[in-house]
């Protein structure tokens, strides 16, 4: 059985059937750097090594993932909350996990889709599991020899010897689908509700009734113009930031590096989902394909992605996957190189519910529904008797609220029931040939993502994939920020991936840092991202564009400086740095000489995150700290009054950087700096076509409000040293380091806490970078996944790819590797399966 049509390999299949010895066998080939490659006789088989090796290298991520997906984490980790050094979570309630992942996981549907699905794409799936089970069998009979130390070190070692046990199918569509599922499951809708009520029972009065509704929409807007599309089809301010150009900035590969040994050193992380991609093509590109993809689920011990190479008769592919389970979303197969990023839409609806007296039904639009009732059970570390708990949902998926609450809410994700079909829509797309195949199985993608695509022949495109509600207004006018309302009837999605794509556009390139795709895409719920022109896109969108204005053909190593100059530039700074110029010298003298010293420096710098030359362990220059400490200001004095800053905390608007708990560092543009920005523009006249209906500064002058942040900054910075007499010049930032943290995006734990490899300098990149290369019909790719393929601390492999990510460098990613003798063949134990 193929997923494809079979295409025989000649002489060398017949060599390899010799070398496995038959079918339900697998060559599992390793490289310099750890990373298999499999031959198998046919795809199962071939999935069946690929299992195999991700439950060799990474056992305790895929255990992890599992019990994440199918609610056992407490069974394992107990009661206690565990803090979290990065991820999405300040801290991990395991208990609480558990139930919001029972609450939404449906074992029953995901078999359903599984029926329906090919015998092809059943026996892939049947093959990866009978792998990774072959591998979990020779641990547990290997007497603790083969059990990686993760388990004894977070489980302890009495769970350690129970808790491991076979997986099995449900195991394995639960853990598949959450790893892809988990960025698509957002929503901000009821949260918006309770700053909608806040801002309506603080400001409206009987003389202006309307003032909440205008502060909400201008904290909360729907649709801003000027933000940058993939679909290049946004309108543009009359000013606009001049980017460095590449000759003259500093960064350099000679840039110093330092790799800080593994241990428990205490660190700020820096994390958010910054996934981008370049792509360039055509005649742009000298009549190559180049694409850059640079996916961010964050920086995990060991990497979120697991890289591998797969071969089997009619089948071939090589790239990476999240979690090293069955998607592999970036990749390439000698023919076509994809890519993918978060797509952002709005995948997730908030539905108010209206229940009967006794909360046995709920209403419909035209009549009512039963309540669906599901019991389940909790097994909690150190409980003699499991948890029974009873959790209710409605036709479209679970209540998030208790039915007794004031208030009670129900969540729908779109693409659930679509989850397999989305995970072998991934999987075909990996052995397209051409623009037309990948495009039709980006339409069948469920999920939302960013698919991305070149080829041999040096063409490139790119598609908005995933499930969005068909009327985007709701419910024919239901607020998109805001809950929908039960029983006004359903949201019905759809793909938008029909009407935005592009496949060699006119510019000759493309590029997405997680921004709208289309100008008439509107904001739905979700804070981040809230698509605005003040968006770290536009690095790209300026940096990209002159370039293209050169009449030289656009190089790799072009594309790779971009993406090092995007990623090592303040992205607040890169918007406001032109609106200080405005501030009056002169004035900022007769203010205090700190002042104008302060307005000096900013001026003269180009907004490098850069490490300083001589303490890699600092920021280089004096305008970093005191850009924040303004920016903090700034934000404080427009939008930071307007609510408590307890109210704000969770919109991230009350700051200048993003501020969550796992950033500690400018990734992004706050909320708050979002508003700041916007208000700032409208009164400087620079948005003629969109000015918030409420003014953040309250009529002051932009320039007077900005040079007050100023004074404020310098004050804090003196305050903060406890220095009234501080020299501005040599204030310094520390740098954050670029760690690999031991928990997922999610806080759940993937490795032992005291495993923590780091680079000395931070930047705001992908956690991975791939780059392929199409020319006179032959494709390459390189890449580059820290810390390393193993998550033995023992292994070669455990880090040997963190100093070339360091140097935003790759290591080759061929197709295939020169076997020098046979590798190791592992075949199932068919009494087993």
């Amino acid at each position: 059985m193929f997923l494809v049509p079979t295409r025989r390999l000649g002489a060398f299949a017949v060599a390899l059937a010799a070398v496995l010895g038959g079918a339900d066998a697998a060559e599992i080939v390793r490289d310099k750097y750890g990373v298999p490659h499999i031959y198998g006789d046919s795809v199962p088989d071939a999935f069946f090594g690929y299992g195999y090796a991700v439950a060799e290298d990474r056992l305790f991520q895929l255990e992890m993932r599992r019990r994440q997906a199918t609610g056992q984490l407490a069974a394992v980790l107990g009661t206690a909350r565990i803090p979290s050094s990065t991820g999405g979570a300040a801290a991990l309630d395991p208990v609480a996990e558990d139930l919001r992942n029972l609450r939404e996981y449906d074992a029953r549907s995901l078999m359903a889709q599984f029926m329906r699905l090919t015998d092809p794409e059943k026996g892939l799936i049947q093959g990866y599991l009978n792998g990774v089970n072959k591998r979990i069998e020779e641990v547990k009979n290997s007497g603790g020899k083969l059990l990686p130390r993760q388990f004894v070190e977070v489980w302890g070692p009495e769970l350690a010897k129970t808790e491991l046990r076979a997986w099995t199918l449900d195991d394995m569509l639960a853990a598949t689908t959450n790893a892809l599922s988990s960025y698509t499951s957002h929503t901000e809708a009821e949260r918006n509700a309770a700053l909608y009520s806040a801002l309506k029972k603080r400001y409206d009065t009987p003389a202006r009734p309307h003032l909440g509704q205008q502060i909400f929409d201008t904290l909360l807007w729907v649709n801003d113009p000027y933000a940058p599309t993939t679909m290049e089809n946004h309108a543009t301010l009359p000013l606009a930031q001049a980017p460095v150009s590449l000759e003259a900035t500093r960064v350099a590969a000679n840039t110093p590096l330092t790799v800080v040994p593994p241990g428990p050193m205490e660190v700020s992380p820096e994390a958010s989902t910054t996934s981008m991609a370049i792509l360039v093509g055509g005649q742009k590109a000298n009549g190559m394909s180049i694409q850059l993809n640079g996916p961010q689920p964050g920086w995990f011990l060991p990497s979120y992605f697991y890289t591998v190479g797969l071969y089997a008769p009619g089948y071939q592919v090589v790239g990476h996957a999240p979690g090293g389970l069955l998607a592999i979303t970036t990749g390439d197969n000698g023919h076509v190189a994809w890519g993918s990023t978060a797509a952002g839409g709005d995948h997730t609806t908030i539905f108010q519910e209206s229940l009967s007296k006794d909360k046995s039904r709920y209403e419909t639009q035209g009549g009512s529904e039963a309540v669906i009732a599901r019991d389940i059970v909790i097994r909690v570390k150190g409980e003699k008797t499991p948890r029974k708990l009873t959790v209710y949902r409605t036709h479209r998926g679970p209540f998030i609220t208790p039915l007794d609450a004031p208030v009670v809410y129900s969540k729908q994700n779109l693409w659930k029931g679509h989850e397999l079909t989305s995970v072998m829509a991934w999987q075909r797309a990996t052995q397209a040939r051409d623009w037309a195949t990948f495009h039709a199985e980006g339409q069948r993608m469920a999920m939302g993502y960013n698919w991305y695509y070149s080829d041999k022949d040096g063409n490139i495109g790119w598609l908005f994939g995933g499930w969005f509600p068909k009327d985007r207004t709701r419910q024919g006018g239901t607020d998109p920020r805001l809950p929908a309302v039960g029983k006004h009837g359903e949201i019905e999605g759809r793909s938008y991936a029909d009407t935005l794509f592009l496949y060699n556009p006119p510019s000759g390139y493309l590029v997405n840092w997680n921004n709208k795709p289309a100008v008439d895409y509107a904001n739905m719920d979700l804070h981040i991202p809230r698509w605005a022109q003040g968006d770290r896109a536009n690095i790209l969108v300026d940096l990209m564009r002159e370039r293209a204005k050169s009449s030289q053909p656009i190089t790799p190593e072009d594309v790779r400086k971009i993406y090092q100059q995007a990623t090592t530039t303040d992205v607040n700074f890169y918007h406001f740095g032109p609106l200080l110029k405005r501030i009056d010298a002169g004035r900022a003298a007769k203010e205090d000489k700190d002042v104008q010293q302060a307005l000096s420096l900013l001026l003269a710098w180009k907004g490098e995150r850069l490490p300083d030359a001589n303490n890699p362990a600092l920021y280089a220059d004096a305008a970093l700290p005191i850009f924040q400490a303004w920016l903090d200001q700034l934000v404080q004095m427009t939008v930071g009054g307007l609510l408590t800053k307890e109210a704000f905390a969770a919109w991230g608007m009350y700051t200048g950087t993003l501020q969550l708990p796992y950033i500690k560092n400018s990734v992004n543009l706050s909320m708050g700096t979002k508003i700041a920005l916007r208000g700032l523009q409208a009164r400087m006249n620079l948005r003629p076509l969109d000015v918030p209906p409420f003014d953040v500064l309250q009529g002051k002058n932009p320039d007077d409000v900005m040079l007050a942040a100023l004074k404020g900054a310098v004050k804090k910075l003196k305050d903060d040293a406890r220095n009234p007499a501080l020299n501005l010049a040599g204030v310094r930032q520390p740098m954050v380091p670029q760690a690999f943290f031991p928990e997922n995006y999610e806080g759940v734990p993937t490795a032992s806490r005291t495993e923590r490899p780091a680079l000395t300098a931070s930047a705001n990149r992908g956690a991975m970078q791939r780059l392929a290369i199409g020319k006179a019909g032959q494709l390459q790719s390189v890449d580059a996944n820290p810390p390393g393929t193993s998550s033995d601390p023992t292994s070669p492999h455990y880090k040997d790819q963190l100093q070339i990510y360091g140097e935003w460098g790759f290591k080759p990613l061929p197709l295939t590797v020169q076997k020098s003798g046979t590798g190791k063949v592992v075949r199932p134990d068919a009494s087993k399966l």
